[in-house]
């Protein structure tokens, strides 16, 4: 993530209002951070996973899944974009928004971590969706082909390739493979096959 630098405090209102934010950006702590374009690697992964998610949540009508372009006011200063989120039917607090983001946390948000971001920046971005009410964060790792799983009260647990994920609260029931998160992504790195 590259930082856009601010010369006054900036609330979310004023950040979905600023013509001068960039198109990809969060705003954390009145900062407005731009969010590098990935690989196209980390998209395919997103999508695998927002793949599965749609096809549970849209069969029992849980509620919706975004994929990136969808924002999250998490407090008058605090604005995430998760890679794939979930939100519930019993916690949508409205029509969608016509302007600015959903007023609140995703039940569920998914980020794939790029090999630049450094461990105290992802472990805030996780609590800053539990802080607004968020339920399950899963950490995606495509250098290591882990997901790690954090949720409200639980400990945190890390799943390579042979666990599976698997949803909690408004997502009980929903399973995916950690390997089909990966799934066409291609070799791991080092040369070995992907299962």
């Amino acid at each position: 993530m590259a930082t856009v630098a601010n010369t006054r405090l900036m609330t979310a209102d004023a950040f979905y209002d600023d013509p001068h934010v960039p198109e990809h950006a969060e705003l954390v702590d009145d900062e407005v951070v731009e969010v590098t374009a990935p690989p196209p690697s980390h998209g395919w992964i997103a999508r695998n996973v927002q793949r599965a998610l749609d096809a549970f949540v849209a069969q029992r009508r849980l509620g919706q899944v975004f994929g990136d372009n969808v924002p999250f006011t998490l407090g008058a200063h605090r604005v995430r974009v998760p890679d794939v989120s979930f939100l519930s039917a019993a916690r949508v607090p409205g029509p969608p928004p016509s302007h600015g983001g959903w007023p609140c946390a995703p039940d569920l948000a998914v980020e794939v971590v790029s090999p630049s971001e450094r461990r105290p920046g992802i472990l805030r971005t996780v609590a800053d969706y539990f802080e607004a009410g968020g339920r399950e964060v899963w950490l995606i790792d495509e250098e290591d082909r882990t997901v790690e799983v954090h949720a409200v009260d639980a400990p945190v647990r890390l799943l390579d390739e042979t666990g599976v994920l698997e949803g909690a609260d408004a997502l009980s029931g929903f399973q995916l493979p950690v390997v089909d998160v990966f799934a066409g992504k291609g070799p791991r790195a080092g040369g070995d096959a992907a299962r």
